[in-house]
């Protein structure tokens, strides 16, 4: 079975939760036995994938901050179609010329349009009668009305409710269209299950950890008390990172070693006495493990986080809000949870206090079993989705 996959920006570099969660979306239909070819951008310096199936359909900078007047372009562009920005942004010649060559020399079982908001442009140049899958990630329009709630001007409040709008159309539009809807969480079922003329909405919701996960050997020694972990250029990771830093951080003794991994952090630096701000991380697997303690501090966004999967698969003791864990299934007892800043310090305090040792063996067969319900979940997809012989 071949299955072609259009997504946004190469997911195989792992840099935003976005790329992980994409990437274990390939990985776990690849490892139920199909044959995947994926399609994207490619951010500019990033190593170019190398095997076959993986087709770049160009390289060019896709983050608004890192395009520089390209983003006029884009904006310009979608006020004339009347798209989302967050679409307009994607489309391009290169792109579709990519997708109409492997439909010309391939037949596929169905294709799958990853963050599918951002992607029904390519819509109308894939072959009639192809099956159609949007896997979401999250309800997209949602995300915009709280910018606009946010917003500190009418320009920015007039933007994002465009935005809101337009890609809240996009999403009925989904539902007309699509032979399944995958969602991460079942809250976000609930929301395509009340569309007019929905299709089949299936929680698919992604590996944790990914199937080549392995356990750090020999275990990491223990370097500071704190560790966070995230892409803090993205508006909701920073909301929560700024909550932390007002309400949490005053609160820490002054002898707490912390570090923030992640771009988007650096306006922390000295802060607090023991506070470093290490930018990027290569590995983000090494730096959770030599954290005493993992807080997740999120209070917006959607969908599931991976950091919080990741480091709760990893073993590890979190402090993390409510928000961060929604969607999560039973949370293993090295998770605690709390919206209270007060609470939210005195349980990193106790964790940090208690002895560091290697991965709780509880959690680790929570990660185990949530795999196991992955890989069934995206084998049954593949069994929906196959035409009968």
């Amino acid at each position: 079975m071949k299955i072609l996959y259009l997504t946004t920006v190469y997911p195989g570099h792992k840099k935003t939760g976005g790329d992980i969660g994409s990437q274990r979306y390939i990985d776990a239909l690849r490892q139920s036995g199909a044959e995947v070819d994926v399609v994207s951008y490619l951010r500019p310096g990033d190593a170019a994938p190398r095997q076959p199936w993986q087709h770049i359909a160009q390289v060019r900078p896709i983050e608004t901050a890192e395009s520089g007047r390209q983003a006029l372009v884009w904006l310009a562009a979608s006020f004339l179609r009347g798209t989302p920005y967050s679409a307009e942004k994607y489309r391009s010649r290169a792109y579709l010329a990519c997708v109409k060559r492997l439909c010309a020399e391939n037949s596929y079982a169905f294709c799958v349009l990853d963050h599918a908001s951002r992607m029904t442009w390519v819509l109308p140049h894939l072959p009639k009668g192809l099956k159609l899958v949007a896997n979401t990630h999250n309800i997209e329009h949602r995300l915009y009305e709280r910018l606009c709630d946010g917003a500190g001007s009418p320009a920015r409040q007039w933007v994002y409710a465009r935005e809101a709008r337009r890609v809240r159309a996009i999403e009925e539009q989904l539902s007309k269209q699509m032979a399944e809807i995958w969602t991460v969480t079942a809250e976000d079922g609930d929301y395509y299950r009340t569309l007019a003329a929905a299709g089949r909405v299936c929680v698919r919701a992604f590996e944790t950890p990914p199937g080549d996960f392995q356990l750090p050997q020999p275990w990491p020694t223990k370097r500071y008390d704190l560790g966070l972990l995230g892409n803090w250029q993205w508006v909701s990771n920073r909301e929560g990172l700024d909550w932390f830093a007002e309400q949490v951080l005053p609160l820490l003794p002054p002898e707490f070693k912390i570090e923030i991994g992640g771009k988007g952090a650096e306006h922390l630096a000295g802060r607090h006495p023991g506070l470093v701000v290490r930018g990027f991380v290569p590995d983000a697997q090494q730096f959770l493990c030599e954290a005493r303690a993992v807080a997740i501090p999120s209070i917006s966004g959607a969908g599931v986080q991976v950091k919080s999967l990741d480091s709760i698969a990893l073993g590890l003791p979190v402090v993390a809000t409510s928000f961060a864990v929604r969607g999560i299934r039973k949370l293993p007892p090295t998770v605690k949870v709390t919206d209270d800043p007060q609470q939210f310090c005195r349980l990193l305090a106790e964790t940090v206090a208690s002895p560091a040792g290697p991965a709780d063996a509880e959690a680790l067969a929570w990660a185990d079993g949530l795999r196991r319900h992955y890989a069934a979940s995206m084998a049954a997809a593949l069994a929906d989705l196959t035409p009968p012989p």
